[in-house]
């Protein structure tokens, strides 16, 4: 973790929900990833699905505990896009999923995900391509069982070192930013419409 933002998170209360989504979701507010998940106390979900009601960020509830929630939150049209590319409609068809739009195949992840917690089953490892990871990555974690990483960040990298550094640099510098506007004061609402998150008719994976 950048120390700048290790010193910021050691000065804000991280229980508040709106720290939480920017802290967990800084690089798709800023449009550098699809999508994220989040994983949040399950008091605060209705407040977080009202508070993404009108925006383009639409989301899925994809596991539920006593005291958690983990949503995968999403920008449907740069998702849709990235999971449409020849290369990873190839992985996803290989994977069992005939479908490249998000509201279709999401679902199927979702009870994927459920089934790993239900019946200690496989862990669907596609969903690093769904939060938008390269494919290189995500076959090579696949490929090494999680090992013999080149290097670390906000996933294991295994092809392009230096391309995925500058990425992370970029992940950091977002979560700086929004976790500075955070603390003075700017709400997640005001943050996602500064970044033309604000939308109309969003949708929920229910």
């Amino acid at each position: 973790m950048n120390q700048t933002i290790a010193e910021i998170i050691g000065r804000i209360d991280t229980e508040q929900f709106e720290v939480q989504l920017v802290l967990q979701c800084a690089p798709l507010f800023v449009g550098l990833k699809p999508s994220n998940l989040l994983i949040i106390r399950r008091k605060y979900l209705s407040r977080i699905q009202r508070l993404l009601q009108n925006s383009k960020i639409h989301s899925c509830v994809f596991h539920l505990t006593e005291k958690n929630a983990v949503l995968f939150l999403y920008e449907r049209g740069k998702l849709q896009n990235y999971l449409s590319q020849k290369k990873n409609q190839k992985f996803l068809l290989k994977n069992g999923y005939r479908q490249s739009d998000p509201e279709k195949i999401l679902p199927a992840l979702r009870e994927r995900y459920n089934r790993y917690f239900r019946e200690k089953q496989n862990f669907p490892h596609e969903i690093g391509l769904f939060l938008g990871y390269p494919l290189e990555d995500v076959e090579g974690f696949v490929k090494n069982g999680g090992k013999n990483s080149l290097c670390g960040g906000y996933w294991k990298v295994y092809e392009n070192v230096p391309a995925k550094r500058d990425l992370f640099r970029m992940y950091d510098l977002a979560r700086e930013t929004l976790i500075q506007l955070a603390i003075n004061g700017i709400s997640v609402a005001e943050i996602m419409e500064a970044y033309n998150m604000k939308a109309k008719n969003p949708s929920e994976c229910e």
